[in-house]
């Protein structure tokens, strides 16, 4: 019985031992796990270079946006209309009178013209006017309705000649003529006399006379009609010792056939006329013809 205690005895304290050898192991096993689980991982340090250049912060320009660009509208200039082309001169009569005719006002002054070599007729009438006479012939208008009719005087001459004078009755002819040219814009009838300048020009050169330029005769022409006419009574008296009218005073009668004929206007006419032509001439110069 005694072995048999001691025998059980022993085996359990084998087995004790055993379990407690085991138990070892296993908590030194946990622990190792657990340590090395738990501990952080160790980091070698680099040594920083020295002489690292020190960067400096570069604030960047501030860029404002452009303004918005708006497109210009295209300019569209004016083209001024072309010149018409002229007809040869001997074939002119036609399209003159039409450029005439697109102005305001110029029916009246059509309707005097002459049906035919308008533009020759004319340059010879300037010309006529340059040198201080009026046409009698080859006219490029026609002439006033009736004749130049004065009225006799009480009074008479000491001859016994009978003396006239010049009434309205007789400025009445011209009224239509003055009406015409009066109702014509000066600057528009400069414009037409620009455009056809160079028919002009060539009328005047078959004339044959020694002024080369038919820009000088036209100035000239519109002088000698801005020249004044200022008679008394007693100068603008006539007598009549034949057919023809003439003027008593002998200077009077000295003067030119322009300066006569605008006496015969009368003075209302004339005066109208004066401020025309003073016009019609500042055009001219204005547009350097």
């Amino acid at each position: 019985m005694v072995g048999s205690t001691e025998g059980r005895s022993g085996m359990l304290r084998i087995l004790v031992l055993s379990l407690a050898i085991v138990l070892g192991i296993v908590a030194g096993g946990v622990y190792l796990f657990v340590s090395k689980k738990s501990a952080p991982p160790v980091v070698a340090e680099v040594p920083l270079p020295l002489d690292l250049p020190i960067i400096e912060e570069v604030e960047e320009p501030i860029v404002e946006a452009p303004d918005p660009v708006v497109p210009e509208e295209p300019v569209v200039e004016e083209t001024a209309p072309p010149e018409p082309v002229l007809p040869p001169l001997n074939r002119s009569d036609e399209q003159f009178k039409a450029a005439l005719a697109e102005l305001d006002g110029t029916a009246r002054l059509i309707a005097l013209l002459a049906n035919d070599q308008l533009i020759r007729k004319g340059v010879r009438a300037v010309h006529a006017l340059s040198e201080g006479y009026a046409v009698k012939e080859y006219r490029p208008i026609a002439s006033p309705p009736g004749l130049f009719v004065a009225e006799p005087l009480a009074k008479r001459g000491p001859n016994d000649e009978m003396l006239f004078k010049i009434r309205d009755a007789g400025f009445a002819r011209y009224v239509e003529h003055i009406a015409a040219l009066d109702a014509v814009s000066p600057e528009a009838l400069a414009q037409v006399y620009r455009t056809y300048y160079p028919l002009l020009q060539q009328a005047y050169q078959e004339l044959g006379l020694p002024e080369p330029d038919f820009r000088e005769v036209m100035l000239k022409a519109l002088d000698q009609a801005l020249l004044p006419v200022v008679l008394s009574d007693e100068q603008s008296v006539l007598s009549r010792p034949s057919v023809m009218y003439v003027f008593r005073d002998k200077g009077v009668e000295a003067m030119s056939g322009l300066q006569k004929l605008k006496w015969r206007l009368g003075p209302d006419n004339a005066a109208k006329v004066e401020s025309w032509v003073r016009d019609f001439r500042a055009a001219l110069v204005a547009g350097a013809n």
